[in-house]
């Protein structure tokens, strides 16, 4: 029996194939007393009904309770919802197609009990697996420490982090208020919260089975007929969704008292990255002459921005692979090190 009043949120959509899997490890988990809040964002396959169906004929010793949205809204809508629903002072966040370990909850909040933190956001390592439940790749350490996060390299972005390896403590809901319902990245604005006003921690363990399959939201699973057009549009789907984010990024900024140097600072990294993703947004949006004009006026000078310019090109004009493009850029990379070192030596 454990002395922190847990609540682990399920986010589903369009799921069916795997949710039933992912509420039975939600049922499965040891650690006691534990809600279980159920959000689903109006799914069309089946997936709400197959919910209603396997919460109904459960009998364990949790507390279980299923939501839907008004309508679809998005992922962070969704969250907000589950989050009106929940009773725990402290958020361990799950995905309808992903399994987490029977021990998940309990390795996170005894984690989190030995830290004492008021606000605080955590995660674990994730291990993929494929359509059909198979391990397909290498365990990933799905976190960013309180540091990078508020580094202006870092922040606002929209990788670092996973919501399916995620939890965080309830009152950074009382402290920022609920999420925008048209955000996209909830994973990351949490943990964004919990560095502006607490810390952000790591745990060392595997504790999520991450189902990589076409229809995630952060897919680089795509395959067959028109990859380039459907990564391309994929991705201005992406930065579309994000741009409210950043906006919500600001307000909470304002809202968490820094003193004003690294307010100022964090800030301008904000703005920076909104004209970043603003200006990728025009280039896939361009016609084709438009778009070179686009990409050279490219807002930042990384040492990687013309690489990442090219990788831009390849989605919207080259006919390949975009994996096999990525191929012949290092290999023509490695040629001209070579070349310039050849040069070197003479």
């Amino acid at each position: 029996m454990g002395t922190t009043s847990c609540t682990l949120i399920m986010l589903i959509y369009n799921q069916r194939e795997w949710v039933g899997e992912a509420l039975q490890a939600a049922f499965a988990q040891d650690y006691s007393p534990l809600q279980i809040s159920i959000s689903d964002d109006w799914s069309t396959d089946g997936s709400f009904e197959l919910a209603q169906a396997t919460v109904a004929s459960y009998a364990g010793p949790h507390h279980v309770v299923l939501s839907r949205t008004e309508r679809n809204m998005g992922v962070c809508a969704s969250t907000n919802n589950a989050i009106r629903h929940a009773t725990g002072d402290f958020i361990v966040v799950a995905a309808g197609d992903d399994i987490s370990y029977p021990s998940r909850v309990r390795r996170l909040v005894e984690e989190h009990e030995r830290l004492g933190l008021k606000y605080a956001s955590l995660f674990s390592k994730t291990i993929p697996i494929d359509a059909n439940g198979i391990i397909c790749g290498r365990e990933l350490p799905e976190y960013r420490v309180k540091r990078e996060l508020l580094s202006a390299e870092v922040i606002g972005s929209q990788g670092g982090v996973a919501g399916c390896a995620q939890a965080y403590t309830k009152n950074l809901f009382e402290r920022f208020g609920y999420l925008p319902d048209a955000g996209a990245t909830e994973d990351l604005m949490m943990a964004y919260r919990a560095a502006l006003v607490g810390e952000v921690h790591f745990v060392d363990e595997v504790l999520v089975k991450r189902r990589v399959h076409e229809r995630n939201y952060w897919n680089n699973v795509i395959v067959g007929a028109n990859r380039n057009r459907r990564i391309r549009e994929q991705s201005m789907t992406r930065i579309r969704r994000h741009l409210p984010d950043i906006v919500a990024m600001l307000a909470d900024l304002e809202r968490a008292g820094l003193p004003a140097e690294e307010s100022e600072r964090l800030k301008l990294a904000l703005h920076q990255h909104e004209q970043e993703e603003r200006a990728k947004l025009a280039f896939y949006e361009a016609g084709p002459i438009e778009s070179l004009r686009q990409i050279r006026r490219w807002p930042t000078a990384a040492p990687d921005d013309w690489q990442q310019r090219f990788e831009m090109i390849c989605r919207k004009y080259v006919p390949l692979e975009y994996s096999r493009m990525r191929r012949v850029l290092l290999l023509l990379e490695q040629k001209v090190h070579a070349a310039r070192t050849k040069l070197g030596h003479r």
